[in-house]
C-alpha cells in the first residue's frame, strides 16, 4: 500500500515534468512552466496530505489488528499458566496425601513392633 501511494506521488511529479518539457518546446515556454508550476504547488500538498493520511491511517489500523493478536496471545498464555499451576498443585496434594499415609503406616508399623518385642 506504501508503494502505490509512493507510486502515485512519483507519478504524478514525473507526469509534470514530462508535460513541462512538452508545453516549452511547443512555445511560450515561460508563462508555461509558470502555470506547471503553480499547478504542480496546488496539487503536490493535497496528494502529499492524502497520501500522509493514507499511511497513518494504516499505521493505525496494523497497530490495532496487532494489539488485538497481543491480548488474545497473552490469554491463551494466562489459561495455559493457570491450567499448569493447577496441575502441579493437583500432584503436590496428592504427593502429601500419600506421603502422610506413608508415615502413618510407618508409624504404625514400629507400634506393633513395640507392642511386640517392647517386653524384651
Amino acid at each position: 500500500m506504501f508503494t502505490i501511494i509512493g507510486g502515485i506521488a512519483i507519478g504524478l511529479i514525473v507526469g509534470g515534468v514530462i508535460v513541462f518539457f512538452i508545453l516549452k518546446k511547443r512555445g511560450n515556454g515561460e508563462e508555461i512552466s509558470e502555470t506547471i508550476a503553480l499547478k504542480l504547488n496546488e496539487i503536490m500538498p493535497s496528494v502529499l496530505d492524502q497520501a500522509n493520511e493514507s499511511l497513518i491511517r494504516m499505521a493505525n489500523e496494523k497497530l490495532v489488528a496487532e494489539s488485538k493478536q497481543n491480548r488474545v496471545d497473552i490469554e491463551n498464555k494466562r489459561g495455559e499458566i493457570e491450567r499448569l499451576v493447577k496441575t502441579i498443585k493437583e500432584d503436590l496434594n496428592k504427593s502429601k496425601k500419600e506421603l502422610e499415609a506413608s508415615d502413618k503406616e510407618r508409624i504404625n508399623t514400629y507400634s506393633s513392633f513395640e507392642d511386640l518385642f517392647g517386653g524384651i
